[in-house]
């Protein structure tokens, strides 16, 4: 985690937990579509010197799940449509 990144209180602002869920999804989808919905819940902070582990995975035919772990817990989840 890059120290701009981080807010005054040194955790990862909410738009870098939005990019961190973004970069798993395939490629492919990121180039012939748009993202329509975003729903976040924000689970713990994320600090500097963190390392997020971004996953994503297709729920329905244009939805997908994420969750973004550190050391295996769960620091947010979302759905994308």
């Amino acid at each position: 985690m890059r120290y701009c990144d981080l807010d005054i209180n040194l955790h990862a602002n909410n738009l870098r937990y939005v990019e961190w869920l973004l970069e798993a999804v395939p490629q492919e989808v990121l180039r012939g579509r748009s993202l329509a919905e975003l729903d976040i819940d924000f689970l713990s902070e994320a600090g500097q010197g963190d390392r997020i582990l971004s996953r994503c995975r297709l729920a329905s035919e244009a939805t997908y799940a994420h969750i973004l772990l550190r050391n295996g817990q769960e620091v947010a989840r979302a759905r994308t449509i």
